[in-house]
């Protein structure tokens, strides 16, 4: 993926514009920030569907992983996470987490179709609580990847 400078904004050449929390990066520190981090993310599984938000920092199993794990254990308060959209990186609680601006969560209809987004985006672990209430994770770029529990 090649980046650009245009308006004082660094964008990426790829479909990545409809992801704000990339397109808003406005500032060198930022810049280095996207590129020094493990990107993840966060999902639900529902009635047919996925809930997906980004998290920009600490996305391996001992970070974002390890946080889940301890303090996501419940549907409810995992709901009020997703719903401020994507985070720049997660805390104990949801009112912790410093949201990205101008972001919401996204939808997927099946697990096949969130990795592609995920590969696509160069996430590098996915999270996922499933609908018998227990969190899975992946890791994209691992050649025998396959779902494993948290």
């Amino acid at each position: 993926m090649e980046w650009s400078m245009t308006n004082d904004k660094y964008r990426p050449h790829s479909h990545l514009d409809m992801y704000p929390f990339v397109s808003n990066a406005v500032d060198k520190n930022f810049e280095k920030e996207l590129m020094m981090s493990t990107h993840s993310f966060i999902c639900e599984e529902t009635d047919g569907k996925i809930c997906e938000i980004y998290c920009h920092f600490d996305g391996y199993p001992d970070g974002v992983g390890s946080t889940l794990k301890e303090h996501y254990q419940c549907r409810n308060k995992l709901e009020r996470l997703l719903s401020n959209g994507d985070i720049s990186g997660l805390e104990e609680t949801p009112e912790k987490c410093r949201g990205l601006e101008d972001t919401e969560a996204r939808y997927f209809d099946s697990k096949n179709d969130l990795i592609q987004e995920a590969n696509d985006l160069c996430i590098e672990f996915v999270y996922l609580f499933t609908k018998t209430n227990e969190w899975i994770w992946l890791e994209i770029y691992d050649d025998n990847r396959h779902w494993q529990k948290l």
